[in-house]
């Protein structure tokens, strides 16, 4: 019987053993998740440009801008609305070949070519001139008004 005890003695400090392990190393997973929580975060918030103006040019061709046509919007909700367009214009497939466009446009650190018109607008970067993204039509009417607001 003395024998069985300790047996079962050790089972039981075993048993704690591993619980008191599977306890940290719970801890130590939860810790590890919000520390990537906390630096996903912050990275996300670094990433986030604030911009405080947008630079609008109207163009004769794709190497020149008119002259005198500088266009500065200042408005927060303005820049919002062109901000949002930019976001979430849709890749368009395929290699493009485009008529001149109508504006270049300034947005912090990039730059496009804007095509628009009351129910359409098309965006290229200038970092890669073989895609166009098609602004949503909510999106093109806005930038619209706000393009002729601001002439």
């Amino acid at each position: 019987m003395n024998s069985s005890f300790s047996f079962e003695s050790k089972e039981v400090e075993t048993h704690q053993a591993l619980t008191v392990k599977t306890v940290r190393g719970g801890l130590m997973r939860k810790k590890i998740c919000l520390l990537m929580i906390i630096a996903l975060f912050i990275l996300s918030a670094c990433s986030f440009e604030k911009i405080d103006k947008i630079q609008l040019y109207e163009m004769e061709s794709f190497s020149n801008i008119r002259k005198d046509s500088m266009m500065i919007i200042k408005d927060k909700q303005d820049i919002i609305q062109i901000r949002n367009g930019i976001d979430s214009a849709k890749k368009q497939p395929g290699v493009v070949d485009m008529a001149d466009p109508e504006y270049k446009i300034e947005v912090g650190k990039n730059t496009y070519y804007l095509w628009i018109s009351e129910n359409s607008g098309t965006i290229m970067n200038l970092e890669d001139t073989n895609t166009i993204y098609s602004l949503t039509k909510y999106s093109a009417k806005r930038v619209g008004e706000i393009i002729k607001k601001n002439k």
